[in-house]
This record gives C-alpha cells, structure tokens and sequence, in this order.
C-alpha cells in the first residue's frame, strides 16, 4: 500500500515538472466541452461560466451554447450580447442565430429584435456577426433589414449579408417551416446582382452563390455575365445558378 501511495506521489510531482498537472485553463476547457457534448440544458452550470471574469471562457460557453441549440438557454444568450468585451458578443451572436437552425423549431421574435441593435455596432467585425444571425433566424422582415448593408464600407460585412439573404431562403426549409423556399424580394435581387460588379472578388461570390440553389429568373442575365468573373468559383456558382 505504501509503495502504490509512493508511485501516485512521483508520478504527480512528475506531472507538476512538465507543465501537465491539470490548470484552471484546462479544467475549464473540460467541463464546458462535457456540458456540450452532453448538450445540457442545466441553467445554472451554464450561468456559472457566462459569469467568469476570464472573457475566453464566457466566450468559449456561448460557443459551445450555439452548438447546443437548447432554446431554454436563450434568455442568457440573449443577456451575454450586453457583454462588455467585443469577443464575448460576436460568440452570442454566433449562439443567437445558431438558434434559427434547429429542425422543428420556430424562431422566438425576440431572438432577431435582440440582435438588430448590433447592426449599429462600431466594429465591423461585430456587424457581421449580428449580420449572420439575421440571415440563420430569417425572420419575416429580414431581407429588408439586410439589404442596405449589402452596400457597407466594410468588404466583410457585405460579404457576410449576401450568404444570410441566401440563408433567408435556406433556414425555412431547414426548420421545416414549408416545402419551398421563400423567395428573394425585388430589393434584394437587385442589391444581389448589383454586387457582383463588387471590387472584392469574395463579395461577388458570396452575391453569385446567392442565386446557385434555388431558382431566380430574374438573375438570369446577371448570371450570365457572371460566368466571366474573373474569379473561377464566382464562374462556377453562376454556372449551378444557371443550371437551377
């Protein structure tokens, strides 16, 4: 008995000499990734993290909520995009419209309200993550609310709008809201095909994929001049686009 309580003493001293004795970094890693794959719905575990003075591991949470997709748990997401560390927003973004993609269920209206005010944010990188959310939640009056920042100074966040308009066609169907998609409003085809004149070579195919799943006959001629691009995956989504 001696001899094996000696062997636990060396080998943890061992660990400790190498840098593998376990960290409050590593413990935190841990537990949140158990509480994900387990995909917990326990609120107080989850408030617990959210609650850290540590940003990362508020952030590493919210991740790990979006993946989970517990509706339960979207009141403190909801509160985490009040965060004061940018980090930890863009990851409640993310968690928010990760909530538009759960087969079966509907959308909470709160959900898209609680991200428009980051539409204003400062950081452009924030912008279009509450862009992304917008597109995955695909609420009612979406298109219109994204449309205009088809046009923002920032290529990232025109980039990101053309995937969430597509994506306000793809969600429905995911949550198997209808049997058919909805379609692309006038203002948003048009942003759409004005956009693959874009500078930005990953805006234009962002704008052509728009167009590559469902069918729009009113990007037809776009698509056309599109297969042009000098880009050759803008060409080969205007081609799929053609084809649908």
């Amino acid at each position: 008995m001696r001899t094996f309580a000696a062997l636990l003493l060396v080998v943890s001293l061992g660990a400790s000499l190498c840098g593998c004795a376990p960290t409050p970094e590593t413990d935190s890693v841990e537990s949140i990734a158990q509480l994900e794959d387990s995909r917990s719905d326990d609120l107080e575990l989850w408030k617990h993290w959210l609650q850290q003075e540590d940003a990362v591991q508020r952030s590493r949470a919210l991740l790990a909520l979006g993946r989970v997709q517990a509706p339960t748990t979207a009141p403190l997401v909801i509160e985490a995009l009040g965060d004061s560390e940018i980090g930890v927003r863009r990851a409640a973004l993310f968690a928010v419209g990760q909530f538009g993609l759960v087969p079966g269920q509907s959308v909470d209206a709160s959900l898209p309200e609680a991200v428009k005010a980051h539409l204003r944010a400062a950081d452009a990188s924030e912008v279009a993550m509450a862009v992304q959310a917008l597109g995955k939640l695909a609420a009612s009056d979406a298109q219109e609310t994204l449309v205009p920042y088809l046009a923002h100074v920032d290529a990232s966040v025109r980039e990101a709008t053309a995937y969430a308009l597509f994506r306000c066609l793809f969600a429905p169907l995911w949550r198997g809201e209808s049997e058919q998609p909805p379609t692309y409003r006038r203002r948003a085809v048009e942003a759409l095909t004005a956009a693959f004149s874009d500078p930005e070579p990953r805006v234009r195919l962002a704008s052509i994929y728009a167009f590559s799943r469902y069918a729009d006959p009113r990007a037809k001629q776009a698509l056309i001049d599109a297969v042009t691009d000098r880009d050759e995956l803008a060409r080969m989504f205007a081609v799929r686009g053609l084809g649908q």
